[in-house]
């Protein structure tokens, strides 16, 4: 994350020390940095040859003390203090395109970035660039425009890239440009203080883990538009109480939800046809879920520990119920589909509250079999 800001201290320690050099008549400096001060002067004249001349270098120590005293001192010192006439010198140089920045698009043309209000961008198209970092480390809210304006050309912020904000403590509110159509992998992992985020409505596809540990995010709304999220994308946000995921979700990685604790109710998009491993584990305050007419699979712990998940209803969609699917939920019954669906392994293990299944006279015999290894009554359907 800190990768640009070391770079920059490092490329302009750089050109100062090829500055200094320049100004010492391209010297290594053995004698200027020991002879910084005219008072030491003497020392430069017991080496006559090549500062004295050939006449009188011995015996005329002043016209060589003189220009050994001009050439060690006041060049680098003025191009340290005043950046007009030094331009290249690091010391200033940071600071005045920081402060420039702020009211303008400046382009740092060594790291090849446009620098604004705090962020870095790098240009990916001929009218496109993405987020790669950030230089203000006292941000407390990172704003990513439609567009930045360079020269009088408009350039569209569509990507964030993959851990540009990760573990970025302090910022506590996030506002997403309408062009930006990807948030990278960990993009704003660990952002301890994150609050707040607004997105925008071009956004496509949130990478892995990109807002885990995001651990006082309270509420997410996800913009119509997005059709994929990533594993692990709210992994650990222990706040978050509330989400409302888009009816253009097509696809959902692992373990989306993972100790989610504060998280009480979902409501599944219908577009969504599989509800991954791991996607509710340890979401331990989780007491209603609508599953969506449409939804095909399951998949393994998806539901793992819910201890606050007393009842569900399974669509009659539904074709496959993966292994140890409900392990540890605070189940009290549940209403299985007409048709019959397949069951893996342990799906009840540990639903201590278990009592009733609810299930189609037609499918009774098929789901008393399944479940037989459970002290379990099956009642019709209501």
């Amino acid at each position: 994350m800190n990768r640009i800001r070391r770079n920059i201290r490092e490329s302009m320690l750089l050109a100062g020390c090829c500055m200094l050099l320049t100004a010492c008549g391209g010297q290594e400096g053995q004698e200027d940095r020991t002879t910084p001060t005219p008072s030491v002067a003497p020392s430069v004249s017991e080496s006559p040859e090549p500062t004295a001349g050939p006449d009188s270098g011995e015996t005329q120590p002043e016209p060589t003390a003189e220009p050994t005293t001009e050439n060690t001192q006041p060049e680098p010192t003025a191009g340290t203090d005043s950046g007009d006439t030094q331009p290249g010198t690091e010391a200033d140089e940071p600071d005045d395109a920081e402060e420039l920045a702020e009211n303008e698009v400046v382009y740092d043309e060594v790291l090849e970035q446009y620098w604004y209000k705090g962020i870095c961008y790098q240009t990916t198209g001929e009218d496109t660039v993405s987020v790669v970092d950030y230089y203000d480390v006292t941000l407390e809210q990172v704003v990513i425009p439609d567009v930045i304006c360079y020269q009088g050309r408009d350039y569209r912020v569509t990507v964030i890239e993959d851990e540009v904000f990760s573990y970025f403590y302090g910022v506590v509110s996030v506002v997403i440009g309408n062009y930006v159509e990807k948030i990278g992998d960990t993009a704003f992992q660990g952002c301890a203080d994150l609050e707040r985020i607004e997105f925008g409505t071009g956004l496509k596809m949130i990478g892995d883990g990109a807002f885990a540990y995001c651990d006082v995010l309270t509420q997410i709304e996800l913009p119509e538009g997005v059709t994929t999220l990533g594993k692990e994308v709210f992994c650990g946000c222990t706040a978050l109480e509330s989400i409302r995921l888009p009816e253009t979700l097509k696809s959902i990685g692992d373990e989306t939800f993972f100790d989610c604790a504060a998280l009480t109710e979902i409501v599944l998009p219908a577009s969504l046809e599989t509800i991954p491993y791991g996607m509710f584990t340890n979401c331990e305050g989780l007491t209603d879920v609508v599953l969506p007419e449409g939804l095909l699979v399951i998949e393994t712990e998806a539901f793992w520990s819910c201890g606050a998940l007393e009842s569900i209803r399974l669509p009659e969609s539904l074709v496959m119920i993966a292994d140890r699917c409900f392990y540890s939920a605070g189940l009290q019954s549940v209403t299985m589909p007409q048709k019959q669906v397949s069951v893996g392994e342990g799906i009840f293990d540990f639903c201590n509250a278990l009592e009733k299944v609810y299930v189609h006279p037609e499918s009774k015999d098929y789901y008393e079999n399944a479940f037989a290894e459970y002290n379990l009554e099956f009642e019709p359907v209501q």
